[in-house]
């Protein structure tokens, strides 16, 4: 018994899939929240992502879970088996979603839940990814038993949206154990989903950074009294320069491991050093050089209050003039802060492709059902009791009889038929046909079935049916009923057909006994018959004088009420002669051959 007749896997994508393509910041990290794994955008901050937890039933719009076992039971016969059917969808409750948002606000100020983490299939190198199906029930054993086999179905419902199908014919033994299975807390069919997503990851960063303060200090302090001509000073002068500098280099290397080409950072990182490194320290012009010092206190730069004017001079010559006694005091304070700074960041990033692997088993669904829910998805129907699936077949049957001579008329014969039509149901039309090899080789018997289809009523046995009798060398066939819009009611179990013409057994002898003395060779018999109103030959029988069976019996077809004729054409040596044609009246024809006195004048006419 083959256990499984045959399993149909298709992940067809549905309406209303995501096709976004989205980036996550891998050096971010991956955060989990109540057990719902998180992802940070590799471009904004605040945007996050988030990876359903594993594959489960699909529902629909309606809130309806997508899944269905039917097992079927027919009574007496080997048609017993079952349908399991069901979608996979990889997606996040709208409840369970809706909770994740709201504690990663809470994590993450600002953030925001914005979708799924679409992934990419799986490709060639990878022959295990994608969507599986891993049954033992949905398996096939040649030693019929049930073994364990992973069945690949190809494209995942991977995107938002996406759905998967998955459909199995079952036997009934598997039928039986897969039911049971899914009553329990695991079943025995899980779906594993394998897919990728992608990562931007930091590569390589080269941070530089420089600094130089310089600070100088100049503090001077001069205090002089003059009292007549006696002067004198006091000076105190401080100088002070203080000097920084500092540079730090950092740098952060994956490139050998993600296969990045970072030379060309490398030898900018090495020419800024260098150059850095000399400006930071060139006392002549770079960053280190010392300010010009203050003069605390120059020659003259305290002078007396009451010097003597040009006027006075020149005009009242060197005349003797009161010095007044000065006392002075001069305070001199400065400060230079020169601040010298420099960033230098050079990063390169790569996307990275990563896995990702998530297995649900569909256990535990039939108990969390209710009693109508469960009758909705886990049905067990008598194929023979349900009215919806009772049926009734019907015989349509060449009679034997016109078996034998079949060919001679007919090509073939066809059959339209159709269930009684029903107000507002459409019609099922079928066709059968019986040609001359069906029926002389013994098939003259076809059979339809007919479906109950939920009717209360007998009315579901009725049917209607129309014959065509397509006749040799003729267009047109004969049909019944005459009207091609008119149809033939029955309700029996097994319809005969018969061409609506008369039938007749015709036996033709032939006596050959003077054929050498009339020089004849042969002779033809021709039959003429009337079918649907038109004259028409229905066969030609040769008889030779040396044949050893010179008697043959051949069935005729005729309108009713027609009479069948044949005529005789003679061959000899000389040439042929025909005669005219004769009613056949009964079931023998005897042939004699003809007069020599007519043959001779029938072939000296010709």
């Amino acid at each position: 018994m083959i256990k499984l007749k045959r399993i149909i896997l298709m992940a067809t994508a549905m309406l209303l899939i995501n096709t976004s393509h989205a980036v996550v910041d891998y050096d971010a990290g991956i955060l989990t929240i109540q057990g719902v794994q998180v992802f940070q955008d590799a471009q904004d901050a605040n945007a996050y992502y988030y990876l359903p937890q594993y594959p489960r039933i699909a529902t629909n719009s309606a809130g309806d879970f997508e899944i269905l076992l039917l097992k079927y039971l027919d009574a007496g016969t080997d048609n017993n088996g079952g349908i399991f059917h069901t979608l996979i969808e990889f997606a996040l409750p709208d409840d369970v979603r809706e909770s994740v948002a709201e504690e990663l606000a809470d994590l993450r100020p600002g953030a925001e839940l914005i979708g799924a983490l679409p992934l990419l299939q799986a490709d060639e190198d990878d022959p295990v990814g994608g969507f599986r199906v891993i049954s033992a029930t949905l398996g096939s054993s040649d030693a019929g038993g049930v073994d364990s086999k992973v069945i690949t179905s190809g494209p995942a419902a991977l995107a938002p949206g996406a759905k998967a199908a998955v459909a199995a014919h079952l036997s009934q033994q598997d039928a039986t154990i897969l039911m049971e299975s899914l009553t329990g807390a695991t079943s025995d069919i899980s779906v594993a989903i394998r897919g990728y997503y992608e990562a931007k990851v930091k590569g390589y960063n080269a941070v530089v950074s420089a600094s130089m303060d310089t600070v100088y200090s100049h503090d001077s302090i001069i205090s002089s009294y003059q009292k007549g001509y006696t002067k004198r000073q006091l000076r105190d002068v401080v100088d002070e320069l203080v000097q920084d500098g500092a540079i730090n280099i950092e740098v952060f290397d994956r490139s050998a491991a993600l296969n990045i080409d970072s030379d060309d950072l490398a030898k900018v990182l090495d020419l800024v050093t260098d150059k850095i490194t000399e400006l930071m320290f060139d006392t002549e012009t770079g960053w280190s050089k010392v300010p010009t010092p203050e003069v605390a206190v120059a020659e003259d730069q305290i002078k007396g209050r009451l010097d003597q004017g040009w006027f006075r001079r020149t005009f009242l010559g060197e005349e003797d003039v009161p010095y007044y006694t000065d006392d002075q005091f001069v305070l001199k304070r400065r400060e230079d802060i020169r601040s010298n700074r420099f960033y230098l960041n050079l990063s390169k990033s790569t996307t990275i492709k990563l896995p990702f692997d998530s297995t649900g088993n569909l256990g535990g669904f039939y108990n969390a059902l209710s009693e109508a829910q469960r009758e909705r998805y886990f049905r067990v129907i008598a194929l023979d009791r349900d009215i919806d699936m009772q049926t009734r077949e019907v015989f349509f049957q060449v009679d034997g009889e016109i078996a034998e001579g079949f060919s001679n008329t007919f090509n073939n014969v066809a059959i339209n038929v159709r269930q009684t039509p029903v107000e507002d149901t459409p019609v099922d039309s079928r066709q059968l046909v019986f040609d001359t090899q069906s029926i002389t080789t013994g098939s003259a018997t076809q059979s339809l079935n007919f479906y109950r289809l939920g009717d209360e009523t007998d009315e579901w046995t009725n049917f209607e049916y129309q014959v065509a009798w397509n006749l040799k060398g003729r267009d047109d066939p004969i049909r019944e009923p005459t009207n091609a819009n008119s149809w033939i009611k029955s309700k029996d179990a097994i319809v005969a057909l018969l061409p609506p013409l008369t039938r007749q057994n015709v036996m033709f002898d032939v006596d050959t006994a003077d054929f050498a003395d009339k020089d004849i060779v042969a002779v033809v018999v021709q039959v003429a018959s009337i079918i649907d109103g038109t004259p028409m030959f229905v066969e030609n029988l040769r008889f030779r004088a040396d044949d050893p069976e010179l008697s043959k019996e051949v069935t005729l077809f005729s309108d009713p009420d027609e009479t069948l004729a044949y005529r005789t054409i003679w061959y000899t040596r000389q040439g042929e002669a025909r005669d005219g044609f004769k009613p056949i009246n009964g079931g023998f024809v005897f042939v004699f051959s003809p007069a020599a006195e007519w043959l001779d004048g029938q072939l000296g006419n010709s």
